[in-house]
């Protein structure tokens, strides 16, 4: 469930993997606009629904929506592997709301604590809804959508802790280090693309070729596209898509150009975010109709530390279900380096003309 703020109320956002329709069998899904009855439901729970739904629009991919008016009942709490990384993300919010995690009597700024989760784990429905705000003014957003950055940052980790290893095992390891995340943040459009163009890599890799990224990137929208084509009309994978494609493709020439003006360091900064954005540009304005002119330094200003949320994020949430103490320990980077975040997107979000 994913609370998103409007006017009038808050509604709370779910999607239903449907099993039984008035006793007969269904796979089809469906969108339920709810109340905050709904917000207490956990991911992978079973329900009952009384509800008259609506057809969904053609061309969606949920066949009915259920509006607030629907009666939920709770059958049965997640099980197997939905329940582990329930407790996984339950530890983690624990761990950073933990007194141990602040000392003194400082206090991180409002929304940093929820934002961990949403760095590390891609799970940002208790973000506050004016962090929300002022990352979605400076193009931050894609901080809590786990993309390719995540799945580069922790194989990267995995691999070259695995170095003494041959190259098929330490593949093989990879692979199974790639599944347990796409588990643990849950398969979203942009960490699709971004598991299935790390296992296009990891598959070169075993074989001893030399890694090519744009053909890996090919190969892994057209593998989603097939098996799920209704990724087609997802923002979150068109986006991260069009990202990657123009970090692949630009970011050289852009380094190249800046350096001409400005110092390699300074260059190298600038080269990716500002690629990214001009690629996905078509794209946002499509979901927002205006421009985020201060999302690049923004962006900037905000890279060096997403590394350290994410690790420490994911080494909390795996503690935590068995050493809460450590992990409150171990979640304290990430408090601060998404502290940081908060700072930043606020700092530019409210400069004139965000």
């Amino acid at each position: 469930p994913r609370a998103v703020p409007g006017p009038g109320r808050t509604t709370v956002v779910t999607e239903l993997a449907v099993t039984t329709v008035d006793k007969r069998a269904s796979r089809l899904s469906a969108l339920v606009l709810g109340g905050q009855e709904w917000f207490d439901m956990p991911m992978g729970a079973t329900v009952r629904v009384r509800a008259v739904p609506s057809p969904g629009d053609p061309g969606e991919a949920n066949a009915a929506v259920v509006g607030s008016g629907a009666a939920v009942r709770l059958i049965a709490p997640p099980a197997g592997a939905l329940a582990v990384v329930g407790s996984l993300r339950a530890g983690l919010a624990d761990a950073v709301q933990h007194p141990h995690a602040v000392s003194g009597r400082w206090r991180w700024p409002a929304g940093a604590p929820e934002l961990v989760s949403g760095v590390a784990l891609g799970d940002d429905h208790a973000l506050p809804a004016d962090v929300r705000k002022d990352m979605r003014t400076v193009s931050m957003t894609h901080l809590t959508a786990v993309s390719g950055e995540h799945v580069a940052i922790v194989l990267g980790l995995v691999m070259s802790g695995l170095g003494v290893l041959p190259r098929r095992w330490r593949a093989l390891v990879g692979v199974l280090v790639l599944a347990a995340l796409v588990v643990l943040v849950r398969p979203g459009g942009s960490v699709l693309r971004a598991a299935a163009m790390g296992g296009v890599l990891l598959m070169g890799a075993a074989s001893g070729r030399r890694s090519a990224s744009l053909p890996a990137l090919g190969a892994a929208i057209i593998v989603l596209l097939l098996i799920d084509p209704w990724q087609a009309r997802s923002f979150g994978f068109a986006l991260s898509v069009v990202a990657t494609a123009g970090i692949l493709l630009g970011a050289q020439p852009a380094r190249a150009a800046l350096s001409r003006r400005l110092p390699r360091w300074a260059a190298g900064a600038l080269a990716v975010p500002l690629t990214a954005q001009a690629a996905c540009a078509p794209v946002l304005v499509l979901i927002q109709p205006q421009v985020s002119t201060w999302a690049v330094p923004a962006n900037v200003l905000a890279a060096p530390v997403v590394p350290v949320a994410t690790v420490a994020g994911l080494l909390a949430a795996l503690v935590a279900p068995w050493w809460s103490a450590l992990a409150s320990a171990v979640v304290l980077p990430a408090a601060a380096c998404c502290s940081w975040l908060v700072v930043v997107a606020g700092f530019f979000a409210d400069l004139p003309a965000a």
